[in-house]
């Protein structure tokens, strides 16, 4: 998580995705324009990994489950390893949201965010911001 720009300091695991419930502070930047949440799935993370992204617009939000792993080459290919997946969220394309005037605790209603879940011998590029199916 600490390899990110932006880190999820603090941040619970609420089954909605509501104004409010992450607290954000500095990476080490070792991946610019990026927050990584770990144990993902199995925590129920996706709610406070989506609003660090909004927090955080032209980042890319990586959850990472358990026994499961990114491998990043050059800085701008990331392939998947272990027996889990890895989601992106990417908040590029949203068309509405009302995230800027949702009061603290309010529910948060998101149009046009994208997710890829790459399992293993899927791959992702940074600088595309697309899917690599990679042949073996």
């Amino acid at each position: 998580m600490a390899m990110s720009a932006a880190m999820i300091k603090e941040g619970s695991s609420t089954e909605s995705l509501v104004n409010g419930i992450v607290e954000m502070s500095r990476g080490f930047t070792l991946l610019p324009k990026a927050i990584i949440d770990t144990h993902f799935m199995s925590r129920g993370r996706f709610a406070r990994l989506s609003e660090a992204l909004l927090m955080n617009p032209g980042f890319l939000a990586i959850g990472i489950c358990e026994d499961t792993g990114l491998v990043i080459t050059g800085g701008q290919h990331m392939r998947t390893i272990g027996s889990g997946v890895a989601m992106i969220l990417q908040a590029d394309g949203v068309k509405t949201t009302n995230f800027g005037e949702a009061k603290n605790m309010q529910p948060i209603y998101v149009e046009g965010m994208q997710m890829h879940i790459l399992a293993e011998g899927a791959g992702f590029s940074l600088e595309e911001r697309k899917m690599i199916v990679e042949k073996s």
